[in-house]
């Protein structure tokens, strides 16, 4: 993948992180388990992009093939 693909995933995925977020801020003292959640769903979300940066990186090494 070039460079633009991984932008473009991580992109998405900072996207939806953020969408999440005005779903935590919403439930926060009326649905426990939704606010839950959404904290849990945002910091896999975080640790994904994290892990892309990292591939990113390796391909861009030629690490990847």
């Amino acid at each position: 993948m070039d460079a633009k693909d991984w932008a473009k995933m991580a992109d998405m995925i900072a996207q939806i992180r953020n969408r999440l977020f005005k779903i935590q801020s919403d439930h926060e003292y009326v649905d426990t388990e939704v606010y839950l959640k959404t904290i849990l769903t945002r910091e896999y979300l975080a640790l994904a992009l994290e892990n892309i940066d990292r591939l990113a990186r390796w391909d861009n090494s030629g690490l990847l093939k």
